[in-house]
């Protein structure tokens, strides 16, 4: 297939709500950006299917606001993170009214406990809509270079320095390589990893390992949100055993660890940056229903202004031949149609981590997923397609195989249960052991932990954890 270059100043990596907020952010500080989207930009995505509203504070409800966030994140939250949320919600979301999305005002909020804000239905359309469209159009209008059903398949570096990236345009097999001065990184969670969740098909963890390829650190990866009635949970936490109709029951909802971040989405590695659900450390082991929108739009404000600060400052950097002609032969592999379909892989890896990885972890379905998800790797790293839908599987699978791998093992390091994050044998929170953030990062061909306390820079003691499924609502 032929070959595509392309030069920029920031490259994003997204076309949801981050994503887009981010390169909005981006562009309005007078730098090209990029945006690649693995669906088209403003298209299928969590964002399009949220449920509309919007976690938002006053200057007299923020206090109470980032109090909350840490409560019900079981006191695992990096706290900065959480001021910058509780802080910057006050006026981000109503910012978003500049771009053309219909808000409505806070619905019963008390003077000082925070509130949401809500956007209406589309007719025909998810509720997510009637803000990705006007967030799409602002890009277009701006001058956004929009790169529609291209998946990114590595990031490229120099000298530990983010220097761009390979992607792959799915409707014609054309290789494409970015040069780019920073990256950021907005490609949501991997909920879609599992197979049972509630989230659109292609929500699997890209960017998880697109950053942890690259050298960025991951933090808490094991904590995700599942969905399972209350009664089951209850059950399957007293009994240490669990029912029979969990894992018909059951689902993924979303990724609360993710790629480690600063306050200004600044990740380990120079000219790296992230935002959205693909990062980590903001929700801690729960979050509040509605503050996913908040989030996105806080921090792929402040990813995008980041980054074109540190682009504006940095050179374009030669591209490592080697690194780059490795990921093209990749690509061409793939590409070459003579190696085993992708279809019973991708099924089998899901089922693998619903099954021993998900939502009714133990110390030995961990190990034992771990052990089936090593079984697996040839056959998913000798894939191979001739269309753009295999393609696309393709790429997923190898990113939902070590995603499992990298839960698996931070798993078996976090032996308690805490908001959303349960284990049958540990059915309580443990803060006297377990009140740490597990950092996984790529050591050679294996996988790297490190387990620290909990930085508690403003709430310093830690209560009571909050123990339950999907979101939690206010206090």
């Amino acid at each position: 297939m032929d070959k595509k270059n392309i030069n920029t100043d920031v490259l994003v990596i997204g076309g949801a709500g981050a994503g887009m907020r981010a390169a909005i952010e981006a562009r309005s500080q007078d730098v090209n950006v990029t945006l690649v989207s693995k669906m088209p930009a403003g298209g299928s995505s969590s964002t399009l299917m949220t449920a509309g509203w919007f976690t938002c504070s006053t200057a007299q409800s923020e206090e109470e606001l980032f109090r909350q966030v840490v409560h019900i994140g079981g006191y695992l939250n990096n706290q900065e993170l959480v001021e910058v949320l509780a802080r910057d919600v006050t006026h981000r979301i109503p910012e978003l009214g500049e771009y053309g999305v219909p808000l409505s005002e806070n619905e019963g909020r008390e003077p000082h406990k925070p509130g949401h804000y809500t956007i209406p239905s589309t007719p025909g359309h998810p509720r997510g809509y009637s803000m990705l469209h006007p967030m799409r159009e602002t890009c277009e209008d701006m001058g956004i270079s929009l790169l529609d059903n291209t998946a990114v398949s590595s990031l490229l570096a120099v000298d530990g320095k983010a220097t761009g990236a390979v992607a792959l345009d799915l409707e014609n097999g054309q290789i494409i390589t970015i040069s780019a001065k920073s990256t950021i990184i907005a490609t949501g969670g991997g909920a879609d990893a599992f197979e049972r969740n509630n989230t659109p098909a292609g929500t699997t963890g890209d960017g998880f390992i697109l950053a942890f390829n690259a050298g960025a650190e991951l933090v808490d990866m094991e904590l995700i949100s599942f969905n399972l009635p209350n009664d089951l949970l209850d059950e399957m936490l007293k009994t240490k055993q669990p029912p029979d109709r969990t894992l018909e029951r059951g689902i993924a909802h979303y990724s609360l660890g993710g790629i480690k971040i600063d306050k200004d989405c600044r990740t380990n590695v120079n000219g790296l940056f992230a935002a959205g659900e693909v990062t980590g450390g903001v929700f801690g082991a729960g979050r509040i229903g509605g503050s996913a929108m908040a989030d996105i739009i806080v921090f792929g404000a402040r990813a995008g202004k980041t980054a074109a600060e540190y682009a504006k400052s940095a050179e374009t950097s030669e591209q490592d031949i080697d690194q780059l002609n490795s990921e093209r032969n990749r690509l061409q592999k793939i590409l070459a149609n003579d190696g085993e379909k992708p279809d019973d892989s991708y099924a089998e890896l899901r089922s693998v981590l619903w099954k021993y990885i998900g939502i009714t972890k133990t110390d030995e379905s961990l190990a034992k997923g771990y052990e089936m998800l090593g079984g697996i790797k040839d056959r998913v790293m000798n894939l191979s397609g001739g269309i753009h839908e295999e393609w696309q599987k393709i790429l997923e699978a190898r990113n939902i195989l070590e995603q499992g791998r990298i839960i698996a093992q931070t798993s078996m390091l976090r032996k308690e249960t805490r908001g959303n994050y349960w284990r049958i044998e540990y059915p309580e929170p443990d803060n006297d052991n377990c009140l740490v953030n597990i950092t996984a990062f790529k050591d050679g061909e294996n996988i790297g932990t490190k387990v620290e306390p909990v930085k508690m820079t403003k709430i310093t003691e830690a209560g009571n954890p909050p123990i339950g499924q999907g979101c939690f609502g206010y206090l």
